[in-house]
């Protein structure tokens, strides 16, 4: 099906009779269909780099999250992880549940569930968020996937906020403890993630989907 406009149509629409004064106009319009194609090109390439970067703040979610190091206690060199903490090369896994703790451990380890909950769901986030990203990379998308992301790195970087300061007050509260690699990842995780958010939210939303036609409005081809 022909999809420009006929020519003769065209010059009895805009009333044009001469030849040079209708190739010019064709010109025109051709050079703005150009200019269009542009814009929603880069707007395209803003997205996919947003994504990208919240795909790095969740493989840097996932190693703080992991990592036995949000803090090394400077008195015998023990570190605290999430999960575990160890002395030199020997771990132990720290209980999930706060059952049988005394008063003075139970604030402690309640905020350490809070921290472990908050930083999955960011994780868990991101990760989706992610694949998005990389489905569009390789299959393209539309406008409602750039709905998809902001929704995503927007939750993702909320629960990270929510994550990150309670994390710090658990490390903190152990005697004579900096902070370390989990927590400066975690970090770093928090400033990657709003930059790549920021992004998404502030690009006009393209048709992110791989065009098979690139001819001007008016070709007629």
């Amino acid at each position: 099906m022909n999809s420009g406009i006929s020519p003769v149509i065209f010059r009895r629409f805009v009333h044009v009779k001469t030849p040079d004064s209708f190739h010019l106009i064709i010109t025109i319009l051709q050079n703005t269909k150009i200019e269009l194609n542009i814009n929603m090109l880069y707007a395209r390439l803003w997205v996919v780099f947003g994504g990208i970067l919240i795909l790095a703040s969740a493989a840097l979610y996932m190693a703080s999250a992991i990592l036995p190091s949000w803090g090394v206690s400077q008195e015998n060199n023990r570190s605290y992880g999430l999960w575990k903490y160890c002395i030199r090369e020997d771990c132990w896994k720290i209980p999930l549940s706060c059952s049988s703790l005394s008063a003075d451990s139970l604030q402690k380890c309640m905020n350490l569930i809070i921290v472990r909950m908050f930083l999955i769901l960011s994780c868990i986030f991101s990760g989706i968020a992610a694949l998005i990203i990389i489905k569009v990379i390789l299959k393209g998308g539309n406008p409602k996937t750039v709905d998809g992301l902001r929704m995503l790195s927007s939750a993702s970087f909320t629960f990270s906020i929510i994550a990150f300061p309670i994390g710090i007050k658990w490390t903190l509260d152990h005697p004579s403890t900096k902070l370390s690699t989990a927590a400066i990842l975690a970090i770093v995780g928090n400033g990657v993630n709003f930059i790549g958010a920021l992004i998404i939210f502030i690009t006009r939303k393209p048709n992110i989907a791989p065009s098979d036609s690139t001819v001007g409005v008016v070709s007629g081809e």
